[in-house]
């Protein structure tokens, strides 16, 4: 595992983020931003369950950049990805962590094999205060007719990523 300055990931994210959908190509936005509503509601169970191995199997991929409020991460191999999880959740372990609410949630569809999810949540501890409220979006890729997070960022709750309509990203 590598920190990165802090200004890296906010470029790598500002790269990915601009790829918009080609105004030639004939694809299924509806069918894609359903894949994506799917994969992420499959993400948030795995998450929420705390099961780095099974979120490291389905849901990342490495590298992976993870951008958290102090500094860049990047993560170079699927092992790393685990460990980092399992330091995470060590952590809110330590907070008590009980439950989240995702606030607010957009999905945007970019092109036919990349889309950003981008959230507002809490999370409570078992005696239902809040421990965090914050922000994330996450850039999506589809490898070999899966999807997976290749980079992920936190952010304050106020600044998810805004999606014009039924999920299309306004360019």
């Amino acid at each position: 595992m590598r920190v990165l300055p802090s200004v890296f990931g906010s470029l790598m994210l500002m790269a990915f983020a601009i790829s918009p959908l080609s105004a030639n190509a004939s694809i299924d936005e509806d069918a894609i931003l359903h894949e994506v509503r799917e994969f992420y509601a499959g993400y948030i169970r795995s998450y929420t369950s705390q099961k780095s191995q099974d979120l490291a199997d389905n849901y990342m991929i490495a590298p992976l950049y993870f951008r958290n409020f102090e500094d860049v991460v990047f993560l170079q191999n699927r092992q790393e990805v685990v460990d980092y999880l399992a330091s995470v959740f060590s952590k809110m372990t330590d907070q008590d962590y009980e439950s989240s609410e995702i606030l607010a949630n957009n999905f945007c569809v970019l092109t036919e094999t990349s889309a950003i999810v981008s959230i507002a949540f809490r999370r409570f501890n078992s005696n239902g205060d809040t421990i965090l409220e914050s922000g994330a979006s996450y850039s999506l890729f589809k490898f070999d007719g899966s999807w997976r997070i290749a980079m992920l960022s936190s952010h304050p709750s106020e600044n998810i990523v805004s999606c014009e309509g039924s999920g299309k990203l306004s360019i």
